[in-house]
């Protein structure tokens, strides 16, 4: 039986994906990058934070009618 065209990209995306299922995980080492992530994070709300008030200080602080 020949395969239409259409099947063939089907039929190779399952070949692939249940070589990949049945190949056995390797564990990876740990790397510090969860540490980075973590630290931008921080540093990102800090910055955000600080922002956000300096803004509201400056715009909204002021009695207009003292």
């Amino acid at each position: 039986m020949d395969k239409s065209e259409a099947e063939v990209p089907t039929d190779l995306l399952a070949g692939l994906l249940m070589e990949r299922t049945s190949a056995v995980p390797t564990r990876q080492k740990a790397e510090s990058l969860p540490l980075t992530v973590y630290a931008i994070m921080a540093v990102t709300s800090l910055l955000t934070f600080g922002t956000l008030v300096t803004g509201y200080q400056l715009l909204f602080s002021h009695q207009l009618f003292a």
